[in-house]
């Protein structure tokens, strides 16, 4: 090789480590693919789907006598919910505006959290069942106080210690609102680089605004939640779920009491074990992998929310204006319109404190012994999408807001400031505001979801 050749063999190799270089700073520095299409699904999977996910696990499913009935069928035809469940079905909690949606406050899920504890460190979560198959293993949130709480003992009139009140009682329960599963399968290709490149990008713009001099109240940035794996979390009120196949799954096995190959049915907390789901869940009450892939692509593909354009003018103009408020109170800081190339999310999938850090509020008191950095605290909760919420009534977390005026002035913490803003706004400005708010729309192509009467559940113990 002469010296010519060595020469352009060097450019080449030089040119080759510019590209590699640029091209990877180029990637680390953007939000990652954007999402192009949108989620797919055959006909007859997806109406495979809807069947399971409206069916009524507590009733005789049709081919349970049938004598043209294949084994599966037959097999199928047997699986009940339980032992401990909140429904029998998927869409007596996902109905309002059509299958698939949120639910009302009856039926909220009991979520509680066991606070670490000088004997346990280990922070525990679970479900306070509604609903058993027998009386000894109905579950109330006494039981969990009673399975949990321990008195702590002290000499003479000392008073006990933050952490001794926490070693007697480390029991926290909230109540948890169903939320709207339209639009999921276009958040489950919502990629997790445009979630963390969020965050970075608006802690950048906000150093560089301090860097000049401004320091004006903000709202904080929020944090994203890094799983044990490592992954994205985007599901669930404390994003504790990376993928909407996760969130189904473990939907199917908390709710409903069905094994999946996702995720094994809830156990009792206390009483009766449920030998069954010991032994072979998979034989006796678990849906296969196709039964459960075809409920994930129902739910995959259920339509996404819109924004409606109303044909009255002054309507129109009033829903301009209020999108224009609600980015310039603060609202989009936290509710991104876009992310990750799907339109008119507005969220961001970040976890935000929704009550002020003050023990004295009676909203939230830090425990003595702190949570793990990776598990969200108490008052910590996922940015919700507000595609839909129009549709979407009780709002917050536990759906403790009737209405968007009411769930705007209860963003406490995080968004204290916005929500000043907000109520510091003319009138005719916050009527805007909402006017916005009530243009994001349910789905309209969304299938019109049962009877009630048809979710009924029977035979079985409450508390």
């Amino acid at each position: 090789m002469n010296l010519l050749q060595v020469e352009r063999a060097r450019r080449w190799v030089g040119l080759g480590l510019l590209v590699g270089v640029v091209g990877t700073t180029a990637w680390t520095l953007s939000p990652g693919v954007p999402v192009l299409w949108a989620p797919q699904a055959s006909e007859p999977a997806k109406q495979s789907g809807l069947a399971l996910f409206n069916r009524d696990w507590q009733s005789p499913a049709d081919k349970a006598q049938a004598a043209d009935a294949t084994a599966e069928e037959l097999r199928l035809a047997k699986l009940k919910v339980g032992p401990v469940f909140n429904a029998s079905s998927c869409v007596a909690c996902h109905f309002d505006a059509g299958v698939g949606g949120a639910g009302p406050n009856t039926v909220n899920v009991t979520s509680f959290t066991i606070l670490p504890t000088t004997a346990n460190p280990h922070v525990q979560e679970g479900t306070v069942h509604r609903f058993a198959l027998s009386d000894n293993t109905q579950e109330t949130v006494d039981l969990v106080r009673r399975l949990y709480s321990k008195p702590v003992q002290v000499a003479g009139n000392q008073s006990l210690t933050p952490q001794q009140r926490q070693d007697s009682n480390p029991v926290r329960v909230t109540a948890v609102n169903t939320p709207a599963l339209f639009g999921a399968g276009w958040i489950d290709r919502i990629p997790s680089k445009a979630i963390t490149h969020r965050y970075f990008a608006v802690g950048m713009k906000e150093v560089a605004a301090n860097l000049s001099g401004d320091f004006k109240q903000t709202v904080p940035m929020g944090r994203y939640r890094i799983l044990s794996d490592g992954r994205v979390g985007k599901f669930g009120w404390k994003a504790q779920f990376a993928t909407l196949e996760e969130f189904v799954g473990a939907a199917c096995a908390n709710e409903l009491g069905l094994s999946n190959p996702k995720m094994q049915r809830a156990k009792p907390l206390a009483g009766a074990k449920d030998e069954s789901a010991v032994a072979a869940p998979e034989k006796t009450a678990s849906l296969s992998r196709k039964e459960f892939g075809v409920m994930v692509a129902f739910v995959d593909t259920l339509p996404r929310p819109i924004e409606a354009v109303s044909r009255d003018s002054a309507t129109r103009a009033a829903v301009k204006h209020g999108r224009e408020v609600f980015s310039s109170v603060g609202c989009a800081v936290c509710h991104q319109p876009d992310l990750g190339g799907v339109k008119g999310v507005y969220s961001d999938f970040l976890l935000h404190r929704l009550r002020e850090k003050v023990a004295a509020s009676g909203y939230y008191e830090p425990p003595p012994m702190p949570l793990p950095e990776e598990h969200p605290d108490l008052d910590e909760w996922k940015t919700p999408p507000l595609w839909g919420v129009a549709d979407s009534a009780p709002y917050m977390h536990d759906g403790s807001a009737a209405t968007l005026e009411g769930a705007i002035e209860d963003h406490l913490g995080d968004a204290k400031s916005v929500t000043q803003a907000y109520k510091r706004l003319p009138g005719d400005d916050q009527a805007a505001l909402i006017a916005f708010l009530k243009s994001l729309k349910a789905p309209p192509s969304a299938i019109p979801a049962p009877q009630a009467e048809s979710h009924a559940l029977a035979s079985v113990t409450t508390p």
